[in-house]
């Protein structure tokens, strides 16, 4: 290549990477952790691979470089039409970035599909646990019929599970996981439990995230919940509150962790 197809093609390149031309010129040392990896990813895009491959290209950047940065590779990829690798130990990259998610353990693929269908039907307790801020909430249960009526027992309250009988009938013991994520769980305050899908509970303690709070309500002893909702302020500590359980955000798994999902 001719210097000005040269010059003209590290322009481009700049320019969709946000990337101050003053930048090139100047000693690595000089220049701030995110504008290097910007140069970075520049220095792979200028040379048009076929398939970029990013190792946590994220890691060590604060979080302002890492949420422009973040942007930047989502609307590349967009724009270029190519195939990215991206390897992140950060769910929250992989569900922002991610088209397609392969979740890894222990060196074996456990799940590959989309985010939403990963996050909402984890295939594991792993997966579940894994993904999400906070993860998936996971309650040990005993089914038991009341005549017509399918119940699933956690300590001192239980939850009406008529609707998946067909998921428990392979079980080979009454022992169940139920899972459900903390987004999904309703703090109904002290209404009464007239529905078979509400328990009640006491709230520990809350944590403030910044426009959202994490209720941890305790169900019994040694069970315990996360509600993750917006600031209320008549949840408090020690107060007692109705959780509603929506039925069709339940989630089932094995005693031994593998999701019961009908076929």
């Amino acid at each position: 290549m001719s210097s000005s197809q040269i010059n003209n093609r590290v322009e481009e390149v700049a320019k969709n990477l946000q990337l101050p031309l003053r930048v090139l010129d100047r000693k690595s040392g000089t220049v701030d952790p995110g504008l290097r990896q910007k140069v970075a990813i520049g220095r792979a895009i200028v040379r048009e691979p076929k398939v970029f491959l990013f190792d946590e290209p994220l890691t060590n950047l604060d979080a302002a470089a890492r949420t422009e940065l973040m942007g930047i590779i989502k609307h590349l990829s967009r724009e270029l039409g190519q195939t990215f690798v991206y390897v992140t130990h950060d769910q929250s990259e992989a569900m922002s970035l991610a088209d397609k998610i392969a979740v890894m353990k222990d060196g074996s693929l456990i799940q590959y599909d989309d985010p939403d269908t990963i996050y909402e039907w984890p295939k594991n307790r792993f997966i579940g646990w894994f993904l999400g801020n906070p993860g998936m909430n996971f309650l040990n249960g005993i089914l038991s019929q009341d005549r017509n009526n399918l119940w699933l027992s956690f300590g001192e309250n239980r939850l009406e599970v008529s609707k998946f009988k067909n998921l428990f009938s392979s079980l080979p013991s009454p022992e169940v996981i139920l899972g459900i994520r903390p987004e999904y769980l309703e703090i109904m305050g002290n209404s009464s439990l007239n529905r078979g899908n509400m328990v009640s509970g006491v709230c520990s303690f809350t944590e403030f995230l910044g426009g959202r709070m994490i209720a941890h309500i305790k169900l019994g002893e040694g069970m315990q919940v996360k509600v993750k909702d917006y600031p209320r302020p008549d949840i408090k500590e020690n107060s007692i509150v109705t959780l509603n359980f929506p039925e069709d955000k339940l989630r089932f798994f094995t005693p031994g962790g593998i999701a019961l999902k009908e076929e």
